[in-house]
């Protein structure tokens, strides 16, 4: 009995790291602000550690998945903003910035799908590969073209400028823009298909608030388990190990 309640307590100690693992990058993400919320009702009933991993799990991976929607949706303005910039203010420094926010993007909602896939009933994380390679390469495109337009102007400003190279640059503008707003465009397509899968959208409603209600009963019964652990570890210090009670 002394060794099955030593492995179950070490099973608890695990469960309770991940907790706090998850509740570190939650605040990290800063997706928590409704977790005080959820914990002000229904403590009369108790939930394992294993169900509250999971549903802090769904929460996270529910909210990140929110974020990461309206993170893209502000990508695809930007984008669009800057196509409609003037010559002198639409760079390629500055779309750079945004091919890597892009990219950045990307490797978040990868890590997300890895997150979700452990979950025990994972849920839909939307993702179209086919119009994310589409979004780099118009960036790519834009890129260069911006690219060889300041190519354009270095010269310019050592020699006079020649009509041909005159036009020749505005040319790579517009071609810059064209793959600006191509690229805005499926953004914003993007992010519109995220929303109308996302689980707290208009699908998974019911088994959204049946997850939030179920978190809120296991978390206020968190509280009450802490204190509860904390009597148990002082009576361990005041008992002999070779007491009758310390196997209970």
């Amino acid at each position: 009995r002394l060794k099955a309640n030593e492995e179950q307590l070490k099973q608890d100690e695990k469960l309770l790291e991940e907790l706090e693992k998850l509740r570190e990058k939650l605040s990290k993400e800063e997706l928590s602000e409704k977790l005080d919320k959820l914990a002000k009702q229904n403590k009369n009933k108790k939930r394992s550690l294993q169900q509250l991993l999971e549903l802090t799990k769904r929460y996270y991976v529910a909210k990140k998945l929110e974020k990461l929607q309206e993170e893209l949706s502000k990508l695809a303005i930007d984008q669009e903003k800057l196509s409609n910039e003037p010559e002198d203010k639409n760079t390629k420094d500055k779309q750079d910035e945004l091919n890597k926010k892009f990219e950045d993007f990307q490797k978040q909602l990868e890590d997300l799908q890895k997150d979700n896939k452990e979950l025990k009933q994972p849920m839909d994380v939307p993702r179209d590969k086919l119009t994310e390679q589409e979004v780099k390469e118009e960036q790519k495109t834009a890129s260069e073209e911006l690219e060889k337009k300041e190519q354009q102007e270095a010269e310019g400003d050592q020699q006079e400028f020649s009509p041909q190279q005159e036009s020749q640059k505005q040319e790579n503008q517009k071609n810059a823009q064209k793959s600006q707003k191509k690229a805005a465009k499926k953004m914003m397509q993007m992010a519109k298909e995220m929303a109308q899968a996302m689980p707290m959208g208009g699908g998974g409603g019911d088994q959204q608030q049946e997850d939030i209600d179920t978190l809120r009963q296991i978390l206020d019964n968190l509280v009450l388990f802490s204190f509860d652990q904390e009597k148990l570890m002082n009576q361990f210090k005041s008992i002999q190990v070779n007491h009758n009670k310390y196997a209970n």
